[in-house]
């Protein structure tokens, strides 16, 4: 029995080992909105639409109440959120993106809100028109607090921002903007998670000398920053009086056999060529001649 027990500790102990040096674990963070620009559209003393940012609503209808006029009509709000996603590190593998929308100071339980596409804030008549002609991303969303919504598109929307401009966009409106008094406040934030980049570093075993990765020549001892997963070319080469013998994975403490050799680390890893040394010794004797006497 006591056998057993020692058998199945070593076994937990094996994977708990695995899963933390073979493996970058997935991280969560939560992106808050960076800009919140909700933009009043109403009809003017001249018959006309005119537009004007005011922070009474973020979605909806209320007519007479857009700050600028008190006997405007059809006074629409929607809304429009950036943010940024520079706080995951460069070279990270987003995995999912969850959009978590709370609905505040509703007017109406009915109140439903859609959310869409949108590709930066253009402010008033700009932003207001290109909220409501985006493409759609989540409809139909009732009143509530942290409502989680998801989807393939919005993740890859998400994961596109972030590996160019770094600033994710998106449009909030009322799905019934034509009744009156059906309006809200909108509270939304972005969950990511993601993989981090794994810190590689490539060097000699004799402490300096050059290697080659991915093409590129370097010292010994780089440290390369490196989406998990992904694929890279190491090769050494003799470093005179140093004749290169193996790739070594200091890690795992495993040998790598060839060179150049691919690798494609998902942890942090030390990859080390290590190399043996050639010594020429000259052997002589100390005495220039030796003399014997005959008697």
């Amino acid at each position: 029995m006591k056998n057993s027990k020692t058998k199945t500790f070593l076994i937990v102990l094996i994977m708990l080992t695995l899963s933390t040096i073979g493996f970058s674990q997935s991280q969560t963070v939560t992106i808050y909105t960076s800009s919140n620009s909700p933009v009043v559209r109403y009809v003017n003393a001249n018959g006309d639409y005119d537009y004007t940012g005011s922070l009474l609503h973020d979605i909806g209808r209320h007519d007479g109440n857009n700050g600028i006029r008190g006997a405007s009509t059809e006074d629409i709000w929607r809304n429009e959120r950036s943010f940024y996603l520079g706080t995951i590190p460069y070279n990270s593998t987003i995995t999912s993106a969850t959009l978590v929308l709370s609905m505040t100071a509703v007017s109406d339980y009915s109140t439903q809100a859609q959310v869409r596409t949108i590709p930066y804030i253009g402010g008033l008549q700009t932003g207001w028109t290109q909220v409501g002609t985006g493409t759609l991303y989540f409809d139909n969303i009732i009143y509530g607090s942290q409502i989680r919504l998801t989807s393939n598109q919005f993740t890859s929307d998400v994961i596109s921002a972030f590996t160019s401009s770094g600033y994710f966009y998106i449009g909030i409106k009322n799905v019934n903007e034509s009744s009156n008094e059906h309006y809200a406040k909108v509270t939304a934030n972005i969950e990511i998670e993601y993989i981090p980049p794994v810190q590689v570093t490539v060097q000699n075993s004799i402490g300096s000398g050059t290697v080659k990765v991915d093409g590129g020549t370097y010292n010994s001892g780089q440290t390369f920053s490196w989406k998990s997963g992904t694929s890279h070319t190491l090769e050494a080469s003799n470093q005179s009086p140093h004749t290169f013998s193996q790739w070594y994975n200091l890690t795992t403490s495993q040998p790598i056999n060839g060179n150049p050799i691919t690798v494609n680390p998902t942890a942090n890893t030390i990859y080390q060529a290590n190399f043996s040394t050639t010594y020429s010794v000259t052997v002589q004797n100390s005495l220039a001649w030796v003399s014997r006497t005959t008697p």
